[in-house]
């Protein structure tokens, strides 16, 4: 393939629809952006329920988003009229306004989506799946192995001649996000220092047990004297209400189903610790700077080595290693729930005891 540094751009399409963690992870790629092309336009295109995570990026110019009606999952006619319908919508937002499209998602939506951009040039990974790459003119090798979560796409910008591409996770709050966290933290009683707990996954294999956040929650409140704060989204009010009532008298409340992501981003900014599962909210602990312990089951952990105030508890080992093995195999893996809540305190201790410091 031709090599792209070097070639001057002015108006950049990036295309990471989803999940909310991969959003934040890709967060580094618009400052490498501007890093290379200094007076380029820059638009992210995402889906509805991660896009505030790009909110208030200084780095991108327009967060697009794209509410898809149908579901590609669905099949037949009805599926593919659906399909053809959701990309004419999105190609008269888009068409003909970029000469770049950069697809990291690496999926057949993304890659429809790219193409429907009409820009000259559409690069993307290598390695790309259900077909994506058919609708890419340029094709990264990604840099392996990854060893932090925003590695994977360091390729994608060597190729385009940033030598050196950053890497911190970035989430921008901005004083509505601060005075609604003002609010949230007063209205609930919390004056002191308090720990996040962010229990909820939509994936069984990446769950720990409600009576291990419960008795967390009482370690944490016991030994370290931090009160704990549960976040998540509406559907995990009923979660979060279950794991604080089996916590017994502590003083956990629950946020769950109140903030904004960038809300819940400034309340995780000023906690002194995150402890949370392999989910969206906890690589936010990541992106603010907030020492974080992940607890992981069977999914692999090795793109958070190295982040900074970071640490993984892992007891049993990875059972994946790359994308070609069927996630549908670990459906009913408990191997997470190897880990106890003495091993948070422990990793906790190490964390806060070491003088560990917010780097936002």
């Amino acid at each position: 393939m031709v090599d792209l540094s070097g070639r001057q751009f002015g108006n950049i399409l990036i295309v990471k629809l989803s999940a909310i963690g991969d959003v934040t992870m890709a967060t580094p790629f618009p400052r490498g952006l501007k890093m290379l092309y200094p007076e380029a336009r820059i638009d992210w295109l995402v889906e509805p329920l991660s896009a505030d995570v790009l909110r208030g990026n200084p780095f991108i110019n327009e967060v697009i988003v794209w509410e898809r009606r149908h579901s590609m999952r669905v099949k037949g006619l009805k599926g593919a009229w659906g399909l053809v319908r959701d990309l004419r919508e999105l190609a008269g937002r888009i068409q003909g306004r970029y000469d770049l499209a950069i697809d990291l998602q690496g999926l057949a939506r993304s890659g429809l989506a790219v193409r429907a951009s009409g820009a000259a040039v559409r690069l993307g990974k290598k390695d790309s799946r259900e077909g994506s790459g058919w609708f890419l003119t340029h094709k990264a090798d990604l840099e392996a192995p990854f060893y932090r979560a925003s590695e994977q796409y360091i390729g994608i910008l060597r190729r385009l001649g940033l030598s050196k591409p950053p890497q911190s996770m970035e989430i921008y709050p901005d004083a509505d996000n601060v005075a609604k966290a003002d609010a949230l933290l007063a209205s609930a009683g919390v004056s002191s220092e308090y720990a996040v707990l962010t229990p909820a996954t939509t994936r069984p294999y990446k769950h720990w047990s409600d009576e291990a956040f419960a008795q967390t929650i009482v370690l944490l409140e016991r030994e370290l004297g931090l009160t704990s704060v549960l976040l998540g989204s509406p559907k995990d009010r009923e979660m979060a209400n279950r794991i604080m009532a089996m916590s017994g008298e502590s003083g956990a409340v629950s946020l769950a189903g109140e903030t904004t992501l960038r809300d819940a981003a400034e309340i995780i900014r000023r906690a002194r610790l995150l402890v949370g599962v392999d989910t969206g909210l906890m690589h936010f602990g990541i992106a603010m700077g907030t020492p974080t312990i992940a607890v992981f089951g069977p999914t692999t952990a090795q793109r958070l080595r190295d982040e900074p105030n970071t640490r993984v508890l892992q007891r049993a080992g990875p059972r994946r290693t790359d994308n070609t093995i069927n996630r549908k195999q670990w459906w009913d893996d408990r191997s997470i729930d190897q880990n106890t809540p003495e091993d948070v305190i422990r990793v906790a201790c190490e964390l806060l005891g070491k003088g560990a410091t917010k780097t936002a």
